[in-house]
């Protein structure tokens, strides 16, 4: 099945769009705005089996 995606390229993976594949590594560009990136988002992508999580903030 071919991969679905926009003009744009595609802002988000989702496993139900990818045969339930998950990714080996997580890459997250943050914002200005605070999440949960530190703390409920690794946990998260760890439970799921995601064996590696970035945390990239381009201002710094």
């Amino acid at each position: 099945m071919p991969r679905l995606k926009s003009e744009r390229g595609r802002l988000s993976y989702v496993l139900w769009e990818e045969n339930w594949t998950i990714p080996q590594l997580a890459l997250e560009v943050v914002s200005r705005t605070p999440g949960s990136e530190c703390n409920d988002k690794i946990q998260k992508y760890a439970q799921i089996g995601v064996l590696y999580y970035v945390i990239y903030n381009p201002d710094y």
